[in-house]
């Protein structure tokens, strides 16, 4: 390579790495996204396969050490980037291959089918769901995000490849030939995300003249206790137990009709299940609220199990839910002594008054079949109890966001060691309050109703099947078609 190509080389990599990086993971710049892809694109247009392949590598790894604080709790997730890096890279060739094949203005389209099918794909082979997609970086870009609501989570990711695709093409085109070509290139591109954005504020106006009924929730987390839930003893959980139920009757003066407490904030065993359950119901019914606590079951039929157990107003438990989607290496394949947990078998609606409910555990909100289980119950607000690793708190939040936006509810996340998070059916955030090791934390929200449904609720597969038939048609149009040589007389 001369001194040029690699000058050439070695700003392609710092541009999209870094674009990557600082927009995805742990980092929240999420602009930067919309560019990181471009420099590759562009540069794969004129080079050779085998230097696209390494710069393309290259970019997406270091882009993926966004992902770094995960290392040291969840060392496996390395393997799956590097293979995640492997499987993009093939894919910039592949886009490579059919657009200088056939220079056609539809061929625009491919990179991001390809993209966004192949990162579905992945959320289906992933014990993490769609943990780590690129649609997570878009949360703060509200009107833009409203299309999850119709084609879901990948209609992002395919809008994000969209826009560094045709950024690159027309940069081609500009450098071959000229302006007028290389605008009229961006045309679709910019018609696609006007439309997206005009919906996205529709939506938005629409559902806010609608809010009017509104259900006040109180949140509250008291971190201190951490390292206390993990003791299996009754004198233990019922100190712990205790501390969380002096709470609710300032949270109840204050307006608050339902309680959330965090996921797993005590372990309990048969011996003294019954007794723990007695004292939150009979909080529940003293101060006429709604609890919603999770808690840790251990040696229930020889199983143990990550629950939330929810505890009407008259003082009954009505729902026992059992988290169906459990982190691996902490309550599956676990390490360190750890005990293994039972992934429950269905998610559960519970009703308040004339409304109906859903509730989901911390990691179960990785997977859109959680908003799709809620939704199909018409759940207007899902309660989620978790458990962070402090650092990951935004990460984890604005995940279960997304879910809300599909599922059409809702979202009122109650996390330890993370951020008490309530956002409505369009992904605006209500509340947001960090937790705190040195003092107990609480909020009081007014959460309104969801409508329970979506277009994508209805139909989450259809998006998904538009982008494989749309990436396999591509191909079959890039093809030249010889034609047949007339034999000469």
């Amino acid at each position: 390579m001369k001194k040029i190509e690699i000058l050439v080389f070695f700003i392609a990599l710092f541009i999209s790495s870094n674009s990557s990086y600082f927009s995805s993971g742990f980092n929240n710049t999420g602009f930067l996204i919309w560019f990181a892809a471009t420099p590759i694109f562009l540069y794969s247009f004129f080079n050779n396969y085998k230097r696209t392949a390494l710069l393309a590598l290259i970019s997406f790894f270091i882009g993926s050490l966004s992902y770094f604080e995960y290392f040291k709790t969840l060392p496996d997730i390395i393997l799956t980037l590097i293979f995640k890096s492997l499987v993009y890279s093939c894919l910039i060739l592949l886009s490579k291959y059919i657009f200088l094949l056939n220079k056609k203005w539809y061929l625009v389209f491919f990179p991001p089918s390809l993209f966004a099918f192949t990162e579905f794909i992945f959320s289906l082979i992933s014990d993490h769901g769609t943990f780590g997609s690129l649609a997570y970086s878009q949360i703060d870009n509200l009107p833009l995000i409203q299309i999850v609501s119709i084609a879901g989570l990948y209609a992002v990711t395919f809008l994000i490849y969209l826009f560094s695709f045709s950024l690159a093409q027309a940069i081609y085109i500009l450098v071959i030939n000229g302006c007028k070509k290389s605008l009229i290139s961006f045309l679709p591109t910019f018609i696609i995300f006007l439309s997206v954005i005009i919906f996205g504020f529709w939506r938005i106006n629409s559902l806010e003249d609608n809010k009017s009924e509104k259900i006040k929730v109180g949140l509250a987390s008291i971190d201190s206790l951490f390292a206390l839930s993990f003791i299996p003893n009754e004198k233990t959980a019922t100190e712990v137990i205790h501390k969380y139920l002096a709470l609710i009757p300032a949270l109840k003066k204050d307006g608050a009709q339902i309680i959330v407490f965090p996921e797993k904030i005590v372990t309990l065993t048969t011996k003294y299940e019954s007794s723990i359950a007695n004292l939150i119901a009979e909080s529940a019914k003293k101060n006429d609220v709604m609890i919603i606590i999770g808690i840790r079951r251990m040696n229930i039929d020889n199983k143990n199990y990550n629950s939330a157990w929810i505890f009407s107003q008259e003082g009954v438990l009505t729902t026992t839910y059992n988290k169906n989607y459990l982190l691996p290496g902490f309550e599956i394949k676990t390490k360190n002594s750890l005990p293994e947990l039972t992934p429950g078998k269905s998610f559960l609606g519970f009703n308040y008054e004339q409304n109906k409910f859903g509730i989901a555990i911390c990691k179960d909100m990785d997977f859109q079949a959680t908003a799709l289980a809620n939704s199909e119950q018409k759940a207007s607000i899902v309660f989620v109890p978790a458990l962070d690793f402090v650092t990951d708190a935004w990460l984890h939040g604005k995940i279960a966001i997304f879910r809300g936006i599909e599922g059409g509810f809702s979202v009122v996340r109650a996390p330890a060691q993370g951020i008490l998070m309530v956002s409505d059916e369009t992904g605006k955030i209500l509340s947001k309050i960090t937790t705190s090791e040195t003092k107990t934390t609480y909020a009081i929200v007014a959460v309104p109703l969801g409508k329970g449904d979506t277009f994508f609720s209805k139909y989450p597969h259809l998006f998904l099947y538009i982008l494989g038939v749309n990436s396999f048609l591509l191909i079959l149009l890039s093809i030249p078609i010889k034609k047949p040589k007339t034999a000469k007389i």
